[in-house]
């Protein structure tokens, strides 16, 4: 009978570990504490918070990772962080989040509401530094001339793209007007040719048909426009992807920072026709070459 009742007890004791554990980890932080000293929540921080209290916790993560690369040292990013790991089951990544929030803020609220999530987690907070330093680091901010870099190779892609898409449509055009002539064409021979074997007998018109030989000959005529027209379109097909290969050799150019002594490609002013080179180190002007390509 005693045991039974101490294991009655136990049982109870757990559930009741279980419960305040799970209480904890939802736990939200105050309104009233700030994320960091003199720093104001972003957006997309906000949102991610709001995901998470209604349950989205997919659209929650998508907010807090937008919300990571300048909110980084926020110890209430990652302590959300870590709870909406801890909702979509991935435990090692929702430590490594208490961790890092700990470390930011130990004697704030998100940092304590942090260290006892990992203590409900069986994880020892010590050395939460150590994870801290592993944690992915801020990006590193990119130069003015790397700025300019990846803008001009976007507008460079743009403007490819555009070329080709113009060229494509202008092609597709004038392959159906010559389709559209070469038909007329053929109509209108074709009634010449019955006009021409037109006759009278006793004041009534006469149409006879046309003779094999005659539909024979429409029927090269119409084979040599359809001819015609395909090698028109293979034609301009290759111009189109002229374009393409400008817009590609021109990106892997831009892209070519170590090409020795060979003139570099400058982001400003370089696009699909015109080629901008950086000025050598001499002090000389820059100097612009046209491409070829042809956009009409």
């Amino acid at each position: 009978m005693v045991s039974i009742l101490q294991g009655r007890i136990i049982t109870a004791c757990r559930f009741m570990v279980a419960t305040l554990a799970t209480i904890a980890l939802a736990l939200p932080l105050s309104a009233q504490e700030p994320p960091t000293p003199g720093e104001k929540q972003e957006k997309p921080l906000l949102s991610g918070i709001a995901a998470y209290h209604q349950g989205n916790y997919k659209e929650a993560l998508s907010q807090l990772g937008l919300a990571l690369p300048n909110e980084f040292n926020n110890a209430v990013l990652h302590y959300y962080l870590g709870n909406t790991y801890l909702k979509i089951n991935q435990r090692d990544s929702a430590i490594r989040e208490f961790r890092i929030a700990y470390a930011l803020q130990p004697e704030k609220e998100a940092g304590k509401l942090a260290k006892k999530a990992l203590q409900l987690l069986n994880v020892d907070n010590e050395g939460a530094s150590a994870q801290t330093a592993q944690a992915p680091p801020k990006p590193k901010p990119l130069t003015k001339q790397e700025l300019d870099r990846q803008q001009t190779l976007r507008h460079l892609e743009d403007q490819t793209s555009q070329a080709a898409v113009q060229r494509q449509k202008l092609n597709d055009q004038a392959a159906s007007n010559a389709g559209l002539r070469g038909t007329d064409y053929i109509e209108r021979y074709k009634q010449e040719m019955i006009r021409s074997s037109q006759y009278f007998r006793r004041g009534k018109l006469v149409t006879p048909g046309l003779t094999p030989e005659q539909l024979k000959q429409l029927a090269q005529m119409e084979a040599l426009f359809k001819e015609n027209s395909k090698q028109y379109r293979d034609r301009n097909l290759s111009t189109v992807e002229d374009i393409q290969k400008s817009g590609e050799n021109l990106k892997a150019l831009m892209n070519d920072t170590k090409s020795g002594t060979n003139p570099k490609l400058s982001p400003h002013g370089t696009n699909l026709y015109v080629r901008n080179y950086e000025a050598p180190k001499t002090g000389a002007a820059p100097s612009i070459s046209k491409s070829n390509t042809n956009s009409k």
